[in-house]
């Protein structure tokens, strides 16, 4: 498909919804604050703004870690659960070696239950 040939108004109409999605996403973000994670007593958290989420770890490494988000009742989430990441350039060095153990800590645990009831 050749874009040049679109006409004028098309071209318009493009520019001006990648634009409002852009704002919007902006607006967005600015509104909600960066995400802030944590560990408490019931285990590692999600926040972003007022919505707050619990957390399952799928894959830990030096990198990266991978966390599922627990409890949603969402129907999407039957067909396409949600997942975090968590840099290791988001959070200091202390905390995310932290995170990293409990993460480690909880699928060692988890290997270990399934285990068990085999």
């Amino acid at each position: 498909m050749r874009l040049f040939w679109f006409p004028p108004f098309l071209w318009i109409t493009i520019f001006l919804l990648v634009f409002f999605l852009f704002v919007y996403f902006i607006a967005r973000r600015l509104k909600l604050g960066m995400p802030r994670v944590g560990i408490d007593e019931k285990g590692v958290y999600w926040q972003e703004g007022d919505q707050s989420y619990r957390l399952d770890f799928v894959r830990v490494n030096g990198v990266q870690l991978i966390a599922k988000v627990r409890g949603s009742s969402r129907w999407q989430d039957g067909i396409w659960p949600s997942y975090r990441v968590i840099y290791r350039d988001s959070l200091s060095y202390h905390d995310y070696r932290v995170l990293r153990s409990f993460a480690a800590q909880q699928k060692i645990l988890k290997r270990s239950e399934v285990t068990a009831k085999k």
